[in-house]
């Protein structure tokens, strides 16, 4: 295993910094007994909480002169008229060579040439129009040709796709959707949370795979924020991330209890071990090993841009500093550069294990989309 060349990335301790978290932190940071205490969406963008700009540690690094570089990935995209601010969201499907990108007012598009060349989804003839701004994309593990759209401000907040991509269905009425989540324990895949953008005391929940909804976040109690993010385990067994803390229910949301006064800002991550990582803006990484009753923190507050956290295939994590993109082979404990210089501050990114390459998007306010729009950068996990 090889991270960038060294001589190319002045880093302090040899080209890998630590997250500063103490070996023996076990807290949980609990608000009651531990016994009442995703999968990822394909793409990472920041949520509400936003990012803390931390350098991590990397110290005064010089722009990268040698080895390969980012390049553009927009390709035929460039230059199509877009509302602001543009690309929303990127994702690789996790079946196929497909990128994803979600353009605001203008749907979704897929390349299947690493970026070269989109072509718009949703065009059966008797799909319903995506307008929304793309919060996530949302596959189904056994089913990958079946995915869940969100989005917010204009239009409908989340559509389903049962043909992959050829048709998309209005679910229900919920609008202004940052995120949803499946249970994904149910074959029928009836039970599903969708939390609101930046709205208080707000949850949707369907026990009907999305025709109907009705609202269980008045049950929050005060302290919880923006209850944008959740995570369903089962049809009664919920997870819920409020910006500031991440909640628990156990009785399908008619009651709840903190089990984390940190985490919860923007999407958690279902790792491949069934651990979940959950991102706390300013305060690091949480990480849970017992379906959320209990917490640790795995990485300290100013170490990553967003605490936004990929796993690639072979287990590491990935995540972005202010300046880089960084993989962790210990959990989050240590982390090494692996890639030039970002080419300016993303939205967010994503890995493809098909093209081996990570892809970096960036909004536009110009009402066309750049050349730069999407940028890439090779990145073989199985050699580097």
């Amino acid at each position: 295993m090889r991270a960038f060349p060294c001589f190319a990335l002045i880093l302090l301790a040899g080209c890998t910094f630590y997250s500063g978290v103490p070996n023996n932190n076990n807290n949980n940071n609990g608000a009651g007994a531990p016994g009442t205490a995703g999968s990822a969406a394909g793409g990472s963008r920041p949520g509400s909480g936003g990012g803390n700009g931390s350098d991590a540690g990397t110290g005064g690094t010089d722009d990268i002169d040698a080895g390969p570089a980012w390049v553009p990935a927009t390709g035929t995209l460039a230059g199509k008229a877009n509302a602001s601010p543009g690309i929303t969201y990127l994702s690789v499907k996790p079946d196929e060579d497909v990128l994803i990108a979600g353009l605001a007012e203008n749907g979704l598009w897929a390349s299947k040439d690493g970026g070269e060349t989109w072509e718009a989804l949703g065009t059966s003839g008797t799909s319903d129009a995506i307008s929304n701004g793309v919060t996530q994309i949302l596959y189904d593990p056994k089913h990958p040709q079946v995915y869940w759209e969100t989005g917010i401000y204009i239009g409908a907040g989340a559509y389903r796709t049962d043909d992959n991509g050829k048709t998309f269905k209005q679910l229900g009425s919920a609008s202004h959707i940052e995120m949803l989540s499946v249970d994904f324990s149910d074959p029928k895949r009836q039970t599903i949370l969708a939390g609101p953008h930046e709205t208080q005391k707000l949850v949707h929940i369907s026990h009907d795979a999305g025709k109907t909804w009705a609202d269980i976040g008045q049950n929050l109690p005060d302290e919880c924020f923006y209850s944008s993010f959740p995570l369903v385990l089962d049809k009664d067994t919920f997870l819920l991330g409020c910006v500031t803390r991440i909640m628990r229910s156990e009785d399908g949301g008619a009651t709840w209890e903190t089990v984390s006064a940190n985490g919860g800002s923007n999407a958690p991550m279902l790792a491949q071990d069934g651990s979940i990582y959950w991102g706390s803006n300013g305060f690091g990484v949480m990480h849970s090993e017992d379906q959320g009753l209990t917490w640790k923190r795995v990485v300290g507050g100013g170490v990553l841009q967003d605490s936004r956290l990929l796993q690639l295939p072979d287990g590491r994590l990935a995540s972005m500093t202010k300046d880089y993109v960084v993989v962790s082979s210990d959990g989050g404990n240590s982390w090494q550069v692996f890639s030039p210089k970002l080419p300016y501050p993303p939205v967010g990114f994503t890995y493809s294990p098909f093209r081996k390459s990570f892809y970096v998007w960036a909004h536009s306010v110009e009402g066309t989309l750049r050349e730069d729009s999407v940028m890439t950068f090779p990145f073989d996990y199985e050699t580097q």
